[in-house]
């Protein structure tokens, strides 16, 4: 289901396009956050095993870790691997008012998700990221 996405994620990583554009910024919404940490961990190890081409200025999980977000709506293996993605580059989504959204539970949703996360890492997935992307001021 996200193969064709992480394909095409991995050969923007490795294009040497972001060396060229450091302030370009992707958004990837409507495929979750869980397989983002196998991602780094592939694209990295083909990265340092294989001759690049061209030559990187950076890994390819540190071009994520600067030009992309991700978005996930009731992914249970996103929030857990916070740490592995970062708490700056996820956020969560409810996808109102399609039928995969969380409401009128997106409350609940959040309670569960971020149990036992720091409120600070909460309000960075669930508010802050996208207001500072976006450009939108938090209330």
């Amino acid at each position: 289901m996200d193969h064709p996405l992480r394909k095409s994620l991995t050969e923007i990583m490795v294009s040497g396009a972001l060396d060229h554009h450091p302030k370009l910024k992707f958004v990837i919404v409507e495929f979750h956050a869980g397989w983002v940490p196998h991602c780094f961990w592939l694209s990295d190890f083909w990265n340092e095993h294989r001759a690049p081409t061209p030559k990187l200025d950076l890994k390819p999980s540190e071009y994520f870790q600067r030009n992309m977000w991700v978005t996930f709506i009731n992914d249970p293996l996103s929030v857990p691997f916070v740490d592995l993605i970062g708490a700056d580059r996820l956020m969560w989504s409810s996808d109102y008012p399609h039928v995969e959204s969380s409401w009128p539970k997106s409350k609940t949703y959040v309670d569960e998700l971020f149990a036992g996360q720091p409120n600070e890492v909460t309000l960075k997935v669930t508010r802050d990221n996208a207001a500072k992307i976006f450009g939108l001021q938090p209330s």
